[in-house]
Order: structure tokens, then sequence, then C-alpha cells
């Protein structure tokens, strides 16, 4: 019999790069295993990359080293090779009231995720300060009759947030780090080790000395239903998906459960965000050793994944790089979805 031919696109993909200097425009299309190479080649990484950056840093208000000389909410952070620039944490210092002092000691011996602030001058010395980041996400400043649901809150930044706002906040996450959606080897290494380190602690230390009322309850995002949980306004997910097996299960269980919209914030590929039109993640642990990231996706992979899990539509709200003390830069974009 003869071969049927293929119905589906031939055309190999391919990555187009455009750079403006002035009235002068370049473009440049390469397919993928081509693109792969020169991004990979020394000059590519070390003289071109870095020069595109700082070009565009100077077209959106920074000059290419991370500093920004001026600020719009839905202007996209410039995404620079190199280290992160970032205001250093809070640290524990003496302080200079009983009750701050007190609060030190509760605090100290933990190792902080998120940055909090406790009141009487203390924040959590965390790894992540989302508060100068606050306005990227565009919550609504009036949270007054929402319910709300924080998804994996970890130390619980968010909930906090969003209780402060006024909203009825329920947070899930699990308990401990063995429930974490890692592979199967990992495990070994946890039984190994016997030691397991349980979720939570931070958050019932912060709930405790800010008198919040959140309630934490114990559940993945794979078992968000609203038999679990009921019904939110508004589902906030940040930081999850790409740490996660399958991220569309997730979207799709956090459908379920959202009445008005949800809000994801997550981290994309800023290389593969070039292919345009196109829904591509990295499998990110091929060849990545012991990581706890599982998918690098760029933005519009984001949008198939929402259109997927029954969200009507998805708005893009910003991007910026995390405030973060990380060896890398972390580029995260946000997005409103509706029900």
């Amino acid at each position: 019999m003869p071969k049927q031919k293929s119905t589906w696109p031939t055309e190999p993909l391919k990555r187009e790069r455009r750079l403006r200097v002035g009235s002068l425009e370049v473009g440049l299309a390469l397919d993928a295993t081509s693109a792969e190479r020169v991004r990979n080649s020394i000059p590519y990484r070390y003289v071109v990359r870095p020069a595109l950056a700082r070009l565009s840093g100077a077209k959106n208000g920074h000059d290419g080293n991370g500093n920004g000389h001026k600020t719009g909410v839905d202007d996209p952070t410039v995404y620079k090779a190199g280290r992160v620039i970032s205001k250093p944490v809070a640290p524990l210092t003496e302080a200079a009231t009983p009750e701050a002092r007190a609060i030190i000691e509760k605090i100290s011996g933990y190792q902080w995720y998120h940055t909090i602030d406790l009141g009487h001058g203390v924040s959590t010395p965390g790894y992540v300060d989302h508060r100068a980041q606050l306005p990227f996400y565009h919550l609504p400043e009036d949270m007054t009759g929402m319910r709300v649901l924080d998804v994996a809150t970890f130390d619980g930044f968010w909930a906090f947030e969003f209780e402060r706002r006024g909203a009825e906040v329920v947070s899930i996450d699990v308990a401990s780090m063995r429930d974490i959606d890692i592979p199967t080897n990992w495990l070994d290494e946890f039984d190994k080790s016997g030691v397991d380190h349980e979720m939570g602690v931070g958050f019932r230390i912060a709930k405790e000395i800010l008198g919040s009322k959140v309630k934490r309850e114990i559940c993945s995002v794979y078992d968000a239903s609203p038999e679990r949980l009921g019904m939110f306004d508004m589902v906030f997910c940040s930081d999850l998906l790409i740490h996660l097996r399958d991220p569309l299960r997730a979207m799709e269980a956090i459908w379920t459960v959202t009445k008005g919209f949800a809000i994801f914030a997550d981290v994309y590929h800023p290389d593969l965000d070039a292919f345009k039109g196109n829904a591509l993640a990295q499998f990110a642990r091929a060849g990545s050793g012991r990581s706890d990231v599982w998918w690098r996706p760029n933005v519009t992979c984001y949008h198939v994944w929402a259109q997927l899990a029954r969200f009507s539509r998805m708005e893009e709200k910003s991007r910026f790089v995390l405030q973060a003390n990380f060896q890398d830069p972390i580029p995260k974009v946000v997005f409103h979805a509706y029900r």
C-alpha cells in the first residue's frame, strides 16, 4: 500500500530574533537545532547575549545592569544574563523593643522561604521578597467579602497579604517535603536520610505572631475540589506549576474550585518565547540532576494549558524578574484566568 501523506505541518520550528537600533531592524530566523547550537556557543553566551540584554534594557528603561530609571507595572523587567541584583533581606539585628526581641527569638532557627513583615520592625529573613513587587500581580486592593484560596502556601506570605486586604483565606499545602511532586528515586534519598522535613512550620510561627485567622489545610493541589474545599472568588497559584509533574492536571483542579478568577504567576522560558505562536516547554530534568523543577514553559504554553483546563479566557498582566536571593535570574509572568 502506498503511504499516506501526513496531514500535520512538516515545516520545522523556527526561532526568530529581531533587534531594532534606531531606524534599523535586523531579523534572523533559524531552525530549532541551529538556534540551540548558536545559543550555546561561546560568542553568543559571552558577547552577543550580554549586548542584547543591554540594548533591550535601554529600550525598557534599564541600563542593562539591572538598574532601572523608569518604572511601570506593566513594563517587563529586563531578563539579563548573570546574577539577580536583589535588595538584601532584612537581617535579624538586635531589636529596640521587648516585642521585637520576642519575635526575633520565635523566628530564629528556621530557614524561611518568604520574607514576611511581622510588625515591630521585624521581617523574616526569606529567600524571596515579594513586597516591592506586589503591583505586578494586579491584586484587588480591597478583598472584603471575598473567599480566597492560596495554593501551595509555604510560609504564607500571600495568604497573610490577602487577609490583610480583607479576604477570608484558606491555604493549602502538602504535609512534608516527602509529599512534594518529585521523582520516586528522590524518595529513596529521603528514606536513607531518615529526615522528613515538615511543611508549615514557618506558617504556624507567622500566623501566631500576626494573630491571623487564615485556615491551612493539608491538601495537594491535585486533590482540590468543591467537595473538599468549597468554591472561591479568587484562587492564587504562584511558583508552583513548574514544580509539578502534571501542571495541566493542577490547573484543571483549580478550575473546579474557581468561582470568579484564578491568578497564575510562574516562571517562563524567555528563549522558548522566541518560537512565535508555538506552545513549548523544556523538560527541565533532562541532564539536570536533582532539580525540583519539571518544566520550563514559554508563555504560549501557559495559555494553552489554561484553555485545556476550561478557563474561558486568560489575560497576561505582567512580566518581571523575581526579587530573590538566587544565583540566576527568575523571569516570571502573571496571568488572570477567568472561569
